[in-house]
């Protein structure tokens, strides 16, 4: 029985033609109680300029703060460290 996952992209359009610089999949996690993330990744040339923090905290803000998430690669838990600092 396959789940039901969500793809997010975050948009950079500040350029004559909009383009998908992040993208983030999610499925809901009964079991965890809660919406987990399952893969997150940044473009290379886009990344440590806040973009997947502020996917991150537009994600939990969706899910009502059931967002569940660790980190993967040593990126991942910096993100998570920086996550937890701004909204425990």
């Amino acid at each position: 029985d396959l789940e039901t996952k969500w793809v997010y992209l975050a948009w950079r359009t500040d350029q004559e033609c909009a383009y998908p610089v992040a993208t983030c999949t999610v499925f809901e996690a009964e079991s965890l109680g809660g919406v987990y993330v399952e893969w997150l990744d940044v473009s290379e040339q886009h990344r440590r300029q806040g973009i997947a923090t502020e996917l991150m905290l537009a994600l939990d803000a969706k899910c009502g703060g059931k967002l569940i998430y660790e980190g993967a690669t040593e990126a991942g838990d910096v993100l998570i460290a920086r996550l937890e600092r701004i909204a425990p």
